[in-house]
């Protein structure tokens, strides 16, 4: 679970913790200068409302960059 009050406060966090077939869960909010390279099967949710992710970017390229495994 991402979130202000929850275990990871960022999705780079969250992810660099997860393994392949987790489910990331996020918490509606804005999420400043995170982003994140993913390089296994993953499932990111957002809950209660919407993530907005506010800049930040992978290797140059973008918030979320996924690399095929």
């Amino acid at each position: 679970m991402v979130g202000a009050d929850q275990a990871y406060h960022s999705l780079a966090d969250a992810v660099g913790a997860s393994h392949a077939g987790d489910t990331i869960n996020v918490e509606a909010g804005t999420y400043s200068n995170d982003s994140a390279a993913i390089d296994h099967d993953l499932s990111i949710v957002g809950v209660g409302g919407y993530a907005h992710f506010d800049g930040g970017t992978t290797e140059g390229k973008a918030t979320l960059v996924t690399t095929p495994t």
